[in-house]
């Protein structure tokens, strides 16, 4: 093993499961220690992305964004620690919960793992990974100040950073690459692997709303998190997408264990725990905006507008619950608050390149549309950029997903899990929203993302 294997393939990722722990610890303390164990590394997680997202937007502070993690993990290390509840979760159900993120983790890591060399999948393909390494070295590096135009360096990084583009997990991954003295290159496929293991976490917490068999959820949160599409367009370089995912996922669980102005899990007590109890979730919609920018907003608009409506309705203090949301809402919007200040710059640059409402972006590396039946998490071919080659089989396997989903959403409204019932309604909706709204490329990306809510289902 070489060095820079060493420090890629292994040191990367273990750095950046230890940041996102503690600063789960952080999110979990100063929300009122009521986070479930499972879900400490996801929020961690979405804390980690937001915070180097929001780093960027301050040149001076985008070369320290790396740093300002690490030191907000020793402070929620260091606040359980005080607390006294910095220890081992208890052995049962964790070790279901690791198995599904290590088998999550395995499948986008195994390919690069086993070669024993540094390097990552998918360049042989398409060059789209070699864009996303230089955004990603250059905002972490300088932060979004604009670029010039003397090299092709600069001339890919301007033009992402003119539209606008959204850098979450592209300067996660440069930013704790730098804090290891590593190249970002040799890490790219481990942080893909990392960000697929949060996601099964999550599932695997949202799993246990509907169910109390740990294997069931363990297979379940494996398999969710890797809809054919999504998998294998992380493996050809797509660092936003599987980020994206597993982060609406931590959304839902966490929302599915406390809603604003709600106690935790069954209780449902009004006004239960400090008011800061939710930061866990303001702090992962910030990390899902800081990965995919406004275009989380179909998936996460309506989940969050639906589960709005529901706790006003069925609780008595209201304004006490509304003053929950409003809170949420205002942690959630200053913590992305220059994303969304650079978002609203960059919109009339966004409008110049639609007609009608359609964002026109074209095939980009497709060969032809990819169609929206993919998004059931299901399309067996040996490339998503060219048709379709098991035909047959695949609208069989999509058919079945489908009817087990519509089964999921009618076993969650029965059973009054109100958080995966709304996650089985919005997202065809927000589906139809791209179909309507976008041409081919970008509404392949969104199918790789729902097709993760329709395996979960």
């Amino acid at each position: 093993m070489t060095g820079a294997f060493i420090c890629g393939g292994i040191l990367f990722p273990l750095v950046l499961l230890a940041l996102s722990g503690g600063a789960g610890l952080l999110v979990r303390q100063l929300s009122g220690a009521w986070l479930p164990a499972v879900l400490v590394l996801p929020v961690g997680f979405g804390l980690v992305v937001a915070t180097c997202a929001f780093a960027t937007y301050i040149s001076f502070l985008a070369p320290a964004a790396g740093y300002i993690v690490l030191a907000f993990a020793f402070a929620g290390i260091a606040l359980a620690a005080r607390a006294g509840t910095l220890r081992m979760p208890r052995p049962r159900g964790i070790p279901w919960a690791a198995l599904a993120a290590l088998f999550a983790f395995a499948a986008i890591g195994a390919p690069t793992l086993l070669t024993g060399t540094p390097t990552w999948t998918g360049y042989s393909r398409i060059v789209d990974i070699g864009f996303q390494m230089d955004f990603a070295r250059y905002v972490a590096e300088l932060g979004r100040v604009s670029a010039g135009n003397n090299s092709s360096y600069e001339l890919v990084v301007g033009k992402l950073l003119n539209i606008g583009y959204p850098g979450g997990a592209q300067v996660t991954l440069g930013a704790i690459a730098a804090l290891i003295h590593t190249n970002l290159a040799w890490c790219y496929q481990m942080y893909h692997a990392v960000a697929a293991a949060m996601g099964a976490l999550a599932i695997y917490s949202l799993l246990g709303r509907v169910t109390a068999s740990r294997v069931l959820r363990a297979v379940g949160a494996a398999v969710a998190i890797q809809p054919t599409v999504l998998y294998a367009y992380a493996l050809e370089g797509g660092i936003k997408e599987l980020t994206t995912a597993s982060l609406l996922m931590t959304v839902a669980a966490v929302l599915a264990e406390r809603l604003p102005g709600e106690g935790p899990r069954l209780e449902r007590l009004p006004g239960e725990g400090p008011r800061l109890s939710v930061l866990p979730a303001a702090v992962s919609i910030s990390g899902a905006f800081a990965a995919f920018s406004i275009g989380v907003a179909p998936w996460l608009g309506l989940l969050l507008a639906m589960l709005f409506v529901l706790t006003l309705v069925r609780q008595r203090e209201r304004l006490r619950t509304l003053g929950s949301w409003v809170l949420l809402a205002v942690i959630a919007i200053v913590m992305s608050l220059p994303g969304v200040i650079s978002l609203l710059t960059a919109l009339s640059g966004i409008a110049s390149t639609a007609i009608g409402g359609v964002v026109e972006l074209g095939l980009g590396n497709l060969a032809a549309p990819v169609p929206d039946w993919s998004a059931a998490g299901v399309w067996l071919t040996a490339d998503y950029r060219f048709p379709l080659v098991h035909v047959a089989m695949t609208h069989r396997l999509d058919v079945f997903v489908l009817a087990c989903a519509v089964i999921g959403i009618l076993y969650a409204l029965g059973r009054r899990r109100w958080t995966i019932a709304f996650i089985g309604i919005s997202a065809p909706i927000a589906l139809a929203y791209y179909m309507a709204h976008s041409t081919a490329w970008l509404q392949f990306k969104s199918f790789t993302i729902t097709g993760v809510f329709a395996l979960t289902l």
